[in-house]
């Protein structure tokens, strides 16, 4: 009986030493993954000419701001500052109190018809928005994205697994800010425009196929994903998709989603249902779309922007992947 106890006292003792000693280590896979994350940010917004920016509260899937969501927002920031070379950070203390004297909430900063005055007002060309998402039992995905606010295109995005523990696994069950009863209702009373996201949707893009020198088009094959809940009309946003280096100056050849053109009427809208899928593919020309500027044939971002009808409404929503690979052809 007495051996029994001990056994059982050693045991509960090696279990609780366990749980202790796991903490440090997952706490350095979060900072680890986290400044992953920054370092493929500022790698890609520093070569842009890009000087300043902020950090917004990352959101959920439905865009809603959540406590591990500011959490984290927070943590990234941090590190941004301490990692950057040129590319400066507005504190987002700051930003508040900024947006605060000037009666302006952030949804002026990824609104496209306000975010470049309101860029200008408080001294910065980029935000920085993001969500983190479940991802399995103990862990959630952070993909972050940086829009310049002059264009509105994404110039960069990063993504990466974080581990859950501690503080981080208590604030994932808050739900969202502001709310007292956490995920209830969440964004019910959300209108299309609200609810709509760049994680609404998933793009998938193929390797880019460029020519070796200055005569041909590159190319590459998309497909988008619905993952909003409902079937949508939506076209491709005119001028709007880039992959690397090389800028969409050939509208006229893409084929998938139908054009919507500035100061044109639009073809009909593509019909996408909830879980369907829209294919297509992106043409590419003009200076530096080639092997012989381009130089090297690094992975690359694809970035493009949707225009969704909501009755007499049009809804941009930019998406973007990264890690594409390219190739040559002559």
């Amino acid at each position: 009986m007495r051996f029994y106890k001990l056994t059982h006292l050693m045991a509960t003792l090696v279990i609780a030493w366990m749980s202790i000693s796991a903490e440090p280590v997952l706490a350095d896979a979060y900072q680890d993954g986290l400044h992953k994350a920054v370092v493929a940010i500022l790698k890609k917004v520093e070569v842009t000419g890009l000087k300043s920016g902020t950090v917004l509260d990352f959101a959920d899937l439905q865009g809603d701001a959540t406590e591990l969501g500011k959490y984290v927002a927070q943590d990234f920031a941090d590190d941004l500052v301490n990692s950057a070379n040129t590319f400066q950070l507005l504190d987002r203390t700051n930003l508040k109190q900024l947006l605060k004297e000037n009666q302006m909430s952030t949804d002026g900063l990824v609104d496209p018809k306000t975010s470049q005055s309101l860029g200008n007002l408080i001294g910065i060309d980029t935000v920085l928005v993001g969500t983190v998402t479940p991802s399995g039992a103990n862990a959630v995905h952070l993909s972050v994205r940086a829009v310049a606010l002059g264009t509105g295109r994404i110039v960069a995005t990063s993504s990466v697994d974080l581990p859950l523990s501690g503080t981080l696994a208590e604030l994932s069950s808050h739900g969202i800010v502001g709310s007292p009863s956490g995920n209830e209702a969440k964004g019910a009373d959300k209108s299309l425009a609200d609810r709509l996201t760049p994680s609404s949707f998933k793009l998938v893009a193929k390797q880019l196929l460029i020519p070796q020198d200055i005569l041909g088009w590159g190319q590459v094959q998309y497909a988008v994903e619905n993952h909003t809940g409902a079937g949508l009309n939506m076209w491709l946003k005119s001028g709007s998709y880039t992959a690397g280096p090389c800028s969409s100056d050939l509208d006229n050849e893409a084929k998938g989603l139908p054009l919507a053109t500035p100061n044109y009427s639009p073809p009909p809208p593509a019909f996408v249902p909830n879980a369907g899928v829209v294919r297509g593919t992106l043409v590419f020309g003009g200076q530096g779309c080639n092997v012989k500027d381009l130089g090297r044939l690094d992975p690359v971002a694809v970035t493009m922007s949707l225009e969704i009808k909501d009755g007499d409404q049009l809804i941009e929503v930019p998406l973007s992947t990264d890690g594409v690979s390219v190739g040559a052809f002559k």
